[in-house]
């Protein structure tokens, strides 16, 4: 399965893991449903995270939100450069809904080892590059000065 995210910057086309269908299946709801359309990229950490798929712009939380899902971690698949990986709370395994991070640097030794493992459900096929312009922009702490909004995600 293809999700093609439509951003501000550009396009980016993640590809899902086969070994993980708790975390795909709820990412493709959430693309089905169209709850990213109009989310922001809200924290930008360069050599490590994008991350999105919480906020709309001014913080606002969108509607739609579902509980949260059994966490999947394998050290099959590695929060290495590349791969898309779901958010959660610290010390709360278990806490994914529907934040997710592009690993924008290998985070393997950090990521892979806290909080139970984070999941990666997706490797970026398309648009890495725009991924590392996302990386790149201007930023008040970790919130980009000037919104990436994901304009549309769609199945492909």
């Amino acid at each position: 399965d293809l999700v093609r995210l439509t951003t501000t910057l550009g396009d980016v086309v993640v590809q899902m893991v086969s070994d993980a269908p708790i975390t795909t299946d709820n990412f493709i709801q959430y693309v089905e449903d169209d709850f990213y359309d109009g989310t922001i990229f809200h924290r930008i950490v360069p050599g490590f995270v994008v991350q999105g798929g919480t906020f709309l712009p001014g913080n606002q939380t969108p509607g739609g939100l579902r509980p949260p899902i059994q966490n999947e971690f394998s050290p099959n698949r590695s929060n290495v450069r590349g791969t898309v990986a779901m958010a959660k709370l610290p010390n709360d395994p278990n806490s994914a809904t529907a934040g997710f991070f592009f690993n924008i640097a290998d985070n393997s030794d950090n990521l892979d080892n806290q909080n139970e493992g984070f999941t990666v459900f997706a490797n970026v096929v398309e648009g890495l590059d725009v991924v590392d312009a996302m990386a790149a922009v201007p930023l008040n702490g970790e919130m980009p000065v000037t919104d990436i909004i994901i304009l549309m995600a769609e199945r492909e």
